[in-house]
């Protein structure tokens, strides 16, 4: 394979990479929208620094965003694998750390592995807010379905090192400690 057939492979693969953002991937929803969905195994912090009014991934420790605007400008937000219900579908839900404080609450009751929850989102912009509340249990079909998936790799899409080669030096603060800010869509 010469040179520019290489080159042309490489971003062949970049590009189906990235394909999927453009397929949608993710979980949108509109203000005052709301979805039925089954949460799949897989859950990752993506930190991202708001420049103005653009999200730019944090790279941890040495980058540039931090330097150049401070580390309390980090802010975090949660990718979890969900299957909806009405497409049948594997997305991406990302969403404020609250969810995840929500879902930990309703799972005392409501086993995520036996149930769907509604996620509705009210508001716009930095004055977005998510629910989760259970909808109902899932049917067998359901669970298997779930079971069965595909699921992202998160920790991947979020721009994080995997547990294999991630770099855990003693001065960093552990991911329980308040070493980020809260997401303002929090």
């Amino acid at each position: 394979m010469n040179s520019l057939t290489k080159n042309w492979a490489s971003i062949q693969q970049q590009l189906s990479q990235h394909r999927r953002k453009l397929d949608g991937e993710y979980l949108r929803l509109r203000d005052q929208e709301e979805t039925k969905v089954a949460f799949a195994e897989g859950v990752a912090i993506s930190k991202k620094h708001w420049i103005g009014r653009r999200p730019v991934n944090c790279e941890g420790k040495g980058c540039q965003y931090c330097d150049d605007y401070g580390e309390d400008t980090v802010t975090a937000n949660v990718l979890q694998n969900v299957f909806t219900l009405t497409d049948e579908e594997l997305k991406i839900f990302e969403g404020p750390p609250a969810v995840i404080s929500e879902l930990v609450k309703l799972s005392k009751d409501h086993d995520p592995s036996e149930w769907a929850f509604t996620v509705r989102r009210d508001g716009t912009g930095f004055d977005t807010r998510y629910s989760v509340r259970p909808y109902k249990k899932l049917t067998l079909e359901q669970k298997e379905k779930v079971a069965n998936l595909e699921l992202y790799d998160l920790d991947a899409e979020a721009g994080n090192d995997s547990p294999e080669t991630a770099d855990a030096s003693e001065d960093e603060a552990p991911e329980d400690e308040a070493s980020v800010t809260e997401d303002p869509l929090d």
